[in-house]
């Protein structure tokens, strides 16, 4: 019990020097995601998650397996940040998914799952560059993000580790830079890789994410930063799995 609580002492304070340091780095009109990062294994088995981005942000999302070997997944974001003088950012997303995830190994501890989506996204970032004197930019975007995901992890009684790559692409619907459309190439393909890890028995897990997204090289081509920035993400939060409700000890295995 004292080694569980300790190691979720130190899950928390690595969560929050993460995130004191990302809420440092700069802001692009496109926010990237952690996003669902499931573990169900069997039909009939839902996850229900709850992220915070310390300082910045909230996410949370939901999987259901209605059939074996299908995911069903939802998830909704939201940022904000205070203002300050002349810097505003705002954004929130929802998007809506459909996967596939086989386990294997002896004792089917490993897990692989495939899932793609689309969603609606609106993001408004207002600051003054570099300098006193420098203008005002004011970016006003909307834009649909469409994904594909590709997650292996392993998972026993107790935790789960894993790693997930996303490649995202944006449809922008409004894109304005102080009311003009930017005259800059805009990168609207990104690349994630995102890792997470998770801690808890029975119904109730911790859930520690991080990863970045960056621009691929042939979006990657305008000098304007807020429209091809690489982005790093780090969050903390807890995964609610309501078929673990009643079972006590371990969680029940595939057969």
């Amino acid at each position: 019990m004292i080694s569980r609580i300790s190691s979720l002492q130190s899950l928390v304070v690595l969560g929050l020097c993460g995130a004191l340091f990302f809420h440092l780095m700069g802001c692009g009109v496109y926010v990237p995601t952690l996003g669902p990062v499931s573990m169900v294994q069997q039909r009939g088995q839902a996850e229900v998650g709850a992220i915070y981005r310390p300082l910045t942000m909230a996410e949370a999302y939901a999987v259901y397996s209605p059939v074996k070997h299908l995911l069903v997944a939802g998830s909704a974001s939201k940022l904000w940040r205070p203002v300050s003088g002349d810097t505003d950012a705002t954004f929130r997303q929802a998007d809506v998914g459909l996967g596939y995830y086989t386990t294997f190994g002896s004792r089917q501890h490993w897990y692989v799952s495939g899932l793609g989506g689309y969603g609606a996204a609106v993001s408004n970032v207002r600051y003054q560059a570099e300098g006193s004197l420098s203008p005002i930019k004011d970016y006003r975007a909307r834009y649909n993000p469409a994904y594909g995901q590709i997650q292996i992890g392993f998972q026993n009684d107790v935790c789960a580790l894993g790693t997930a790559l996303r490649l995202t692409n944006l449809h922008y619907t409004t894109l304005t830079l102080n009311g003009q459309h930017p005259t800059e190439p805009v990168g609207d393909l990104y690349l994630g890789t995102y890792l997470y890890a998770r801690l808890g028995r029975g119904p109730i897990q911790f859930q520690i994410q991080a990863g970045a997204s960056r621009p691929l090289p042939s979006a990657a081509e305008g000098t304007e930063y807020e429209l091809n920035t690489s982005s790093p993400a780090f969050g903390i939060g807890v995964v609610f799995r309501p078929h673990l409700l009643g079972h006590k000890g371990n969680a029940p295995r595939i057969r």
